[in-house]
């Protein structure tokens, strides 16, 4: 029998789901068809003979990225930028940090936001030109392996946020990858309730984190100077495009206008996506009606055991 909606239901819903979580193991992001597979982009599949299964919701909006304070030396040149962007190897953060399955980022946008264009090959780990692009910016190795200007080390700081625990372990293996260019990273943890304060501040080199939204307009909110502009982009034609793809009426044009949009934010480095976030849950058989909303956030009202 379905039971009676109340906040007790929806807890023992979620005791339930969470004492099934170990069913995920590694082998979470496996496709397939099931009864009940929730929508925006998760499957919900069941081994053999299993009383657990895994749920395994996609994001939509931007990535797990890095994003850069575009005004702030050095990230104000683009070629060290684009240095760091081309440093960073996906692939091995995908796979060594985050559960299988986890895809590394190919634009600005998660593959299962409307309107994305795959530009991957811009994304392509290439150490020989980084370090060439470094050299072309002036920052030549030093003794101690970090690249050095005018007496001044090219060193950074990711601040990052303690809201998943795929944060620090990814970042760490970011430090490394950019140490191999000559770029040296420190990392500075702050509490989630800072975010805004140091977004709107403006004193931050890098920042860690993501932002979940249905539809590609999530790039003017983060990328347009006529708005917040939170991580100092330069005004560029890419405002053109931005406020273009949000009038436009005719979907072809509009998704063109978004394609060009994530080229020109790929090709200029205002931001280093890394990897597409996705979540994974136990969920046991006997639960039921298990839904996420249109930016992957689990949905637990409606569901039920039995």
């Amino acid at each position: 029998m379905r039971a009676t909606s109340s906040p007790w239901r929806t807890a023992a819903v979620l005791a339930t789901a969470l004492a099934a979580l170990t069913a995920c193991g590694s082998g979470g992001g496996a496709s397939g068809a099931a009864d009940g597979t929730p929508r925006t982009g998760g499957t919900l599949t069941f081994a053999v003979g299993s009383d657990a299964g895994c749920v395994d919701p996609q994001q939509v909006g931007s990535n797990d990225t890095i994003y850069s304070n575009n005004a702030r030396p050095p990230l104000d040149d683009e070629k060290v930028r684009r240095a760091i962007t081309l440093a960073v190897d996906r692939k091995q953060i995908a796979q060594t940090v985050f559960p299988s399955g986890t895809r590394p980022a190919t634009s600005v946008l998660a593959h299962t936001t409307p309107g994305y264009t795959d530009v991957g090959a811009s994304l392509a780990l290439d150490q020989a030109q980084a370090k060439a692009l470094l050299d072309a910016a002036g920052w030549t190795p030093g003794s101690d392996g970090v690249r050095q200007k005018g007496g001044r080390k090219l060193a950074l700081t990711v601040t990052w946020f303690a809201n998943a625990a795929t944060n620090k372990p990814a970042l760490e293996l970011l430090q490394q990858q950019l140490k191999a260019v000559g770029v040296q990273v420190a990392l500075q943890e702050k509490p989630i309730a800072q975010l805004t304060q140091v977004q709107r501040s403006g004193a931050f080199d890098l920042l860690w984190g993501n932002v979940t939204r249905a539809d590609p307009d999530i790039l003017r909110s983060s990328f347009s100077t006529r708005l917040a502009n939170l991580y100092k982009v330069p005004a560029t034609g890419l405002d053109g495009l931005l406020d273009g793809q949000a009038a436009a009426s005719d979907q072809a044009e509009r998704w063109e206008l978004v394609a060009k949009a994530q080229r020109d934010i790929v090709q200029h480095a205002y931001t280093v996506p890394v990897v597409e976030l996705q979540t994974e849950l136990g969920v046991a058989k006997k639960v039921h009606g298990v839904l996420f909303d249109a930016s992957s956030r689990i949905q637990l009202h409606d569901a039920w055991i039995g």
